[in-house]
């Protein structure tokens, strides 16, 4: 197994973004929530993470910021 030496602050900036994703998501959207069915709620927010974890798994900075925000959201 190899040993991977990331900073304790750059794992907690990147789980900082994922409550700056779900911030915006939920200012964007919360009031029209009530009316969709709660499924396709579930199934959108199981395919964001989807999306997110593929794009955290490319590599580098930028796509880990935008992987964690969408991930967020």
């Amino acid at each position: 197994m190899q040993a991977i030496n990331i900073s304790i602050t750059y794992i907690g900036m990147l789980l900082a973004l994922q409550g700056v994703g779900t911030w915006l998501a939920r200012k964007f959207s919360y009031q029209n929530l009530g009316e969709i069915n709660s499924f396709l709620i579930i199934g959108v927010g199981l395919i964001f993470s989807a999306i997110s974890i593929l794009i955290i798994q490319v590599g580098g900075n930028l796509p880990e910021i935008i992987g964690f925000i969408v991930r967020g959201s």
